[in-house]
């Protein structure tokens, strides 16, 4: 249960920095940061004011963290920096433009057009196809 609720940080920081602005990107973090601070200062004010069992205040922020990571998943696409390194360059392209949309910007990217991420991950397919070939163990000898 641990696990499900802490993936909301790599999310939010992650999101955080490719969708916002170099100049609105420290506000967003110091948001991110002030809200998993909140968290903390509730989880005290619950224990030491309406309970010493954790276990409802656990559910509650659980059953928050699923419908939250829900809801962002369905509405905030894929990070365009993935989408480019796997080969996917017309969906990055459409969640670059989402992007610039959210940030009200009359910037668009054309779909013509060309990245490093895509030359990047051209030469690592084609390292990747020509090493087929079978490898010997490094740890064969260890035996």
């Amino acid at each position: 249960m641990l696990g499900f609720m802490m993936a909301k940080n790599s999310l939010v920081y992650t999101w955080t920095f490719e969708f916002l602005t170099a100049e609105y990107k420290p506000i967003g973090a110091s948001i991110a940061n002030f809200l998993e601070f909140c968290t903390c200062i509730f989880g005290g004010l619950y224990y030491l004011f309406i309970s010493k069992s954790i276990t409802p205040l656990l559910y509650f922020f659980f059953g928050l963290s699923i419908i939250g990571y829900t809801f962002i998943s369905l509405m905030v696409p894929e990070s365009p920096k993935w989408l480019l390194i796997n080969g996917r360059r017309e969906e990055a392209i459409e969640a670059l433009n989402w992007i610039a949309r959210v940030n009200r910007s009359e910037h668009r990217i054309h779909p013509d057009t060309q990245f490093v991420e895509c030359a990047v991950a051209a030469v690592i397919q084609a390292n990747n196809d020509s090493h087929l070939t079978p490898h010997r163990s490094y740890f064969h000898d260890l035996s």
